[in-house]
């Protein structure tokens, strides 16, 4: 693997032409990634900012970072997270940290440059896969974006428990070490990992939640690609015209391939 720093930010809240964009990338651990974004015709029709949710992956010789947020109110908290979380993951310093003292340290970090900005507020999840021991997703969510394990029989398992606090103006230092949540999944026991912004599960859409998990499942072990995947979750809250931003990360080992 190239021992360069490798450093992508995705940041749609310009985005205007393209309703959803999509990228793959095979990591060392035999996870091939799939990412999707989309905003909602609501916020187009309004003249609002197209879309508020922002990605970002951060590769360096010792760790995979993967990170979503969803901001609020339309002024790039969002993105303001995903960049200032992907800044705290490349210091080497940070990282020999315990993992809880890492997630602290990273919201810290985070709030303090929405509160310096001033922005508005933004959810937050991170995942972190260190490559000497690549079987293991580490992650952390604040506020109601979704964590899912994607166990073996292509199930999805939500981890986290959605919470109505979000990093902002509103949050104070105490209310991180809360509200935080973090723990970890196994890939070597199961098949991966989906992030999500609750978009997915809009609630303007008629289908319940339930209903709509089990497409989602299907779609996992239906999908002839997997690099597919985030394209037609996204595409079926599009064509259901749901109401909110959409974005997903999911990272899906292959069966075949030892980890």
């Amino acid at each position: 693997m190239n021992k360069t720093l490798k450093k992508v930010i995705f940041d749609y809240s310009l985005l205007k032409e393209r309703l959803y964009v999509v990228v793959e990338d095979t990591h060392p651990n035999n996870l091939l990634l799939s990412y999707g974004i989309a905003s909602s015709k609501q916020w187009e029709s309004n003249g609002a900012i197209p879309c508020e949710d922002a990605l970002g992956l951060l590769q360096t010789e010792k760790l995979c970072c993967y990170c979503l947020a969803d901001g609020h109110w339309g002024n790039y908290a969002a993105i303001t997270a995903v960049k200032t979380t992907l800044a705290q993951i490349s210091s080497t310093s940070l990282i020999e940290l315990p993992i809880s003292e890492v997630w602290k340290t990273v919201l810290t970090a985070v709030q303090n440059e929405i509160l310096l900005g001033k922005r508005a507020e933004t959810t937050l999840l991170i995942g972190i896969i260190f490559k000497e021991n690549p079987t293991i997703l580490y992650w952390c969510s604040f506020g109601d974006s979704y964590i899912f394990e994607i166990d073996s029989s292509l199930k999805l398992v939500q981890l986290n428990e959605l919470r109505n606090i979000w990093l902002g103006p509103r949050v104070s230092r105490d209310d991180i070490n809360t509200y935080l949540q973090y723990g970890f999944i196994d890939i070597g026991e199961s098949r991966g990992f989906f992030f999500a912004s609750d978009g997915i599960f809009d609630e303007t859409i008629e289908r319940k939640k339930s209903a709509l998990k089990h497409l989602y499942e299907k779609i996992l072990r239906t999908s002839d690609k997997q690099e597919h995947i985030s394209e037609k979750i996204i595409k079926l809250i599009l064509d259901a015209e749901g109401k909110d931003d959409i974005a997903c990360i999911i990272g899906l080992s292959n069966p075949s391939t030892p980890h």
